[in-house]
């Protein structure tokens, strides 16, 4: 007979029913036994003897009526009372009774949070935060429509934002601070505007120049089976496209050259020449001005040209009248200011040659500006060279002058399981530790292959017995203790080469070398990156791995399965030499990743990385505790920088740049020990630029005098305080002098407390803001530090070229390729129109018949 229910179940309400369930709980089996339940507080009744306490809610046709009439929920504090309900009423009473309206009742989530905060932000503010996300976005919905604009038609302040299709008269509306992206994508699948001939001609001649694809690519079979019917009909030929492409490029150089027309203040150029694999040689110019996006102002770059040079010898001369004929094609002559470029020879007489064309505001060498970067580089190569001679060991019985490699043949089926094959590891090692830079490992090595390309300057210091100027330093004599040091040096240089390109090119041997770095807890990536000549600063990358990866390196080597030739083993005394190797590349390695990484390098920072690195490795010269070698190779590098940093003298741009920054002024100048000569000459230099190209015209009719009257001309003590003696002189203050003499802004400090120099461009542009053009000066500001520091943009360019140039296009016209590479990064820059190419055809088919009627 099965047990009683306890008494605390049982009571006197009529709406509870206790009911005895005999129904075996949990899951049964075929034979109708209920599998057994692991449970963790087991219940002392048995499974048959459970009590199921079932509550009938009886609804409002059935309830019995009660004698109080209408039914009043009673609260647990009465209305009366003196006290305030206390939380144990509130939860009691929240517990008893729960009304309708609370059982229907939906949780805000947080996007529907989200959606009131932002409807309640400003209207332009909401917009510009809107088109942030929608760029952040890498939904596919938002391709194919403009930005959005504001609903007006949906309140005020608007509920609703307009997305208009690019494609089709169509919109799409969507809701203030909702980023549902569904009726976007139903527009789009709807979309029945027929594709034309003209829209397909145009996005085949976009798609080719913008990913560098070959023409032929539309005569492919499988991919004509890809593309939908309607886009199928319309493509072009193979020999259409390059007429589209020449089409495009000359239509939206037009568009470029009405766009710069608006483009407040001066312009910077930066340039560079190239010779692509099909031996044409390209010259590449970039345009660099000044753009206000969201209340902020901004340094943009653009493409102004990428232009075929022909066979013609680069002469300083030819150089002048190519870009002097750029400039008057995009109409920009007398806005040009600064030139930056690498530091070639004949670039110097191509701006003395464009300063006598008669340019406004281009005059000449003091408008040239030296990339930054480029001089890092000099720099680093001066360093590095006498630790890339091939030199031979006498020492220790290997032959001498044999520096080939002795191949090893690591795809024997000798290794044994611990080496995967190298098509099954390819997929592994490409994921994390291959260097991207280097994926086609085509490019050359410094220190492996001695006929690579030479220093750009040929006046590099190389030797290790250069002659030492104005540094006490001994001279390394050859035979010498220091002579057989630093060729020891030189010697761990090369060997380290060799195991980067052997981890580069052997993936067996990398996957041991990546299970070392794994068991001897390297950081990744575990690889040593090349040194090659087509990168900046590859040999302080490879010093850097070589340092980091060092415990895996020795352990690689006792690797029983590893045979590394002996002329290329590394030991652990040598680790010295590769650290000293990388304090001298480190400073030059983080300066050129600020430079290359920003994204338009200052020019006023220029002075002080030139500073910090005469700094620097001047202490590496006076440092008497490093090796000889090490002291001569940093005197090397200073004198490099110091012969670039003496031409800044040359470039009025440079100095403006240090007065005009908010946080330096001709204070930096002083910290910096200038000569005080030295700093007024800069300081009137830049006066004189102020007053022929800033200072407002002075109004012959306005009156220095005030309409209304002093409240202090009971006295003279106001007239003497505030300067009425300088003002009957009609001497006025110069606002340049003022500027440049004023205090600095301090820097902050970051998290390891060194200084961060404020924005100067944004702290001019909220100058302007405020209303405060300081009589024309904050324009100035803005067209000096708005200048460029490197040219790397350019280098981006050729990789581009290069891109479009391929093995197996060495056909390819040079008009061509100048029109499809220039088009190519118009297209990446949204600057092309829709509809461009059916515009230009209905402009051709207009001139046509109007030229047929006038007939």
């Amino acid at each position: 007979m099965p047990a009683a229910p306890p008494s605390h179940v049982a009571g006197d309400n009529s709406d509870d029913e206790v009911q005895i369930d005999n129904t075996p709980r949990g899951r049964t089996n075929g034979q109708g036994r209920p599998q057994k339940r692991t449970r963790t507080n087991s219940s002392p009744l048995s499974e048959s003897s459970r009590v199921v306490i079932e509550r009938r809610i009886p609804s409002s046709s059935t309830r019995r009526p009660t004698p109080y009439s209408p039914s009043i929920t009673r609260s647990s504090t009465p209305a009366g009372s003196e006290f305030d309900q206390s939380d144990l009423d509130a939860r009691s009473e929240s517990g008893s009774v729960r009304t309708t309206a609370s059982l229907h009742a939906k949780p805000v989530n947080h996007r529907d949070k989200a959606k009131i905060r932002r409807q309640a932000n400003d209207v332009e503010f909401e917009l510009a935060a809107t088109i942030d996300r929608m760029r952040s976005s890498t939904s596919p919905a938002y391709e194919g429509f403009k930005e959005p604009v504001p609903d007006y038609t949906s309140g005020n302040p608007p509920k609703k934002h307009i997305f208009y299709c690019m494609h089709c008269p169509g919109k799409v509306t969507r809701q203030v601070g909702v980023g549902d992206t569904s009726g976007l994508l139903s527009h789009k699948r709807r979309d029945t505007t027929e594709l034309t001939e003209d829209s397909v001609r145009q996005m085949v001649a976009q798609w080719v120049c913008e990913n560098g694809r070959p023409f032929s690519i539309v005569t492919d079979r499988w991919f004509r089976r890809i593309v939908h019917p309607n886009a199928r009909k319309h493509l072009p030929h193979r020999n259409t496209i390059p007429q589209d492409i020449k089409a495009l490029y000359r239509a939206t150089q037009e568009d470029l050259t009405q766009m710069l027309k608006a483009v407040p203040g001066t312009l910077h150029i930066g340039m560079d020449m190239y010779q692509s694999d099909n031996g044409h040689d390209y010259l590449g110019v970039i345009v660099f001005y000044q753009e206000v996006q969201k209340e902020t102002m901004k340094m943009k770059r653009c493409v102004l040209e990428c232009l075929d040079f022909g066979s013609r010898s680069h002469t300083g001369k030819r150089l002048a009248k190519t870009m002097r004929g750029i400039w008057e094609k995009f109409e920009i002559g007398d806005r040009v200011w600064g030139v930056v470029g690498d530091n070639a020879f004949n670039n110097d007489a191509m701006v003395k040659r464009l300063g006598g064309y008669g340019f406004r505001r281009f005059t000449g060498l003091d408008c040239r500006v030296f990339c930054f970067a480029h001089v890092l580089n000099l720099a680093t190569q001066a360093v590095a060279q006498p630790f890339r001679k091939p030199i031979p060991r006498t020492d220790d019985g290997l032959d001498q002058n044999n520096d080939s490699d002795d191949e090893i043949d690591w795809e024997s089926d000798e290794h044994d399981g611990k080496l995967v094959r190298g098509d099954d590891l390819t997929n592994e090692i490409d994921e994390e530790h291959v260097d991207d830079d280097d994926l086609d490992g085509e490019a050359a090595s410094w220190s492996l292959d001695q006929d690579g390309d030479e220093d750009e300057d040929d006046d590099n210091e190389s030797n290790f017995d250069e002659e030492i100027e104005k540094r006490d330093l001994p001279a390394i004599v050859p035979g010498s203790d220091d002579d057989l040091e630093s060729k020891r040096a030189a010697r761990v240089g090369r060997k380290i080469a060799w195991w980067a390109k052997k981890l580069r090119f052997c993936p067996p041997l990398k996957a041991i070398f990546i299970a070392a770095c794994i068991e001897s807890e390297v950081e990744t990536p575990h690889n040593i990156r090349r040194d090659v000549i087509t990168r900046w600063n590859s040999t302080g990358l490879m010093y850097s791995d070589a340092e980091r990866t060092f415990p895996a390196i020795l352990k690689t080597q006792r690797n029983p399965q590893v045979s590394i030739p002996e002329k290329y083993q590394i030991f652990e005394r040598e680790l010295r030499h590769i650290k000293n190797l990388n304090k001298l590349f480190q400073p030059f390695k983080i300066v050129t990743d600020v430079v290359s990484r920003a994204d338009v390098p200052l020019l006023a920072d220029v002075i002080v990385h030139f500073d910090s690195l005469d700094y620097t490795y001047g202490k590496f010269c006076d440092d008497t505790s490093l090796p000889l070698y090490i002291r001569h190779a940093a005197h090397r590098a200073l004198l490099v920088l110091n012969k670039y940093y003496g031409k800044t003298d040359l470039c009025s741009l440079y100095q403006l740049a240090v007065l005009l920054h908010p946080g330096m002024r001709s204070a930096y100048l002083r910290l910096a020990k200038w000569p005080e000569k030295w700093i007024e000459a800069a300081i009137l230099l830049a006066i004189k630029i102020y007053e022929s190209c800033y200072k407002p015209a002075l109004d012959s009719t306005a009156t220095a005098t005030s309409s209304a009257t002093s409240q202090f001309g009971y006295s003279t003590f106001a007239a003497h305080l505030f300067g009425t003696d300088v003002v009957e002189q009609n001497v006025a203050l110069c606002p340049v002098r003022e500027f440049v003499n004023g205090s600095m802004i301090r820097p902050t400090r970051d998290a390891n407390g060194n200084p961060v120099l404020c924005n100067p461009v944004q702290w001019w542009y909220s100058q302007r803001v405020a209303g405060n053009e300081m009589e024309g000066l904050t324009q100035m500001a803005l067209d000096v530090l708005t200048t460029p520091a490197t040219s790397v943009d350019i280098e981006r360019l050729f990789s581009f070229v290069g891109l479009t140039v391929g093995k197996r296009r060495h056909k390819l016209n040079s008009y061509t390729i100048q029109a499809a590479a220039t088009l190519g990064c118009y297209s990446k820059a949204n600057m092309v129109r829709p509809g461009c190419l059916s515009q230009l055809k209905a402009a051709q088919q207009g001139g046509s018949k109007g030229k047929a009627k006038a007939g």
